[in-house]
């Protein structure tokens, strides 16, 4: 009875965090949000816009993004791991207004980045506290920050706690289900 309560408590906790750093979030990057400004600037707009807007027409017409017929005589978009038309952040393509989107897509990258930067500390033994700390120093950082601007950069940075959380787990337990959340 004690780990199952233990169990819940570690969930509520999880889930507190995952508001509290939503909504610290959504407050710090409230301009793109509410379409005042957005992350649509160096490489962002120039490379990754064109791309992320062929790839949700794709989508939204029920089509896998396979081909890219505007650039030279064309070029396969399904293979790039830049433009990463199958990571699961391009449903947000799809389910809302482009510029609204891609602030999302922001969102959602600082969001897990958080997220696993708070699991990986406490998986590294912290106490709750400087565990949600440091998932707030990775979201609000320089780094991740200064990142908004390559869509790449930015999801890649955003899932490497996760990972090494995983990877930790594993290491310390073994077992089916901790090398399973170190699939890719």
């Amino acid at each position: 009875m004690t780990e199952a309560r233990s169990g819940e408590g570690r969930s509520l906790r999880a889930l507190r965090a995952a508001g509290l750093y939503a909504a610290a979030l959504s407050l710090f990057f409230l301009p793109a949000v509410l379409g005042l400004g957005d992350f649509m600037y160096r490489d962002a707009g120039r490379m990754h816009g064109a791309h992320k807007r062929l790839i949700a027409e794709a989508w939204s017409h029920g089509e896998v993004p396979a081909w890219n017929p505007f650039g030279g005589l064309g070029f396969p978009l399904i293979a790039g791991a830049v433009d990463a038309p199958l990571h699961p952040f391009n449903a947000l393509l799809v389910l809302f207004p482009y510029g609204l989107a891609m602030a999302l897509w922001v969102l959602a990258s600082a969001l897990l980045a958080a997220l696993g930067m708070r699991a990986w500390a406490l998986r590294l033994g912290t106490g709750e506290a400087p565990a949600l700390a440091a998932g707030f120093a990775l979201a609000l950082g320089g780094y991740l920050v200064s990142s908004t601007d390559n869509f790449t950069y930015l999801t890649a940075l955003a899932s490497v706690p996760l990972l090494l959380a995983a990877g930790h787990r594993f290491a310390a337990r073994g077992g089916a289900s901790a090398a399973a959340a170190l699939a890719p």
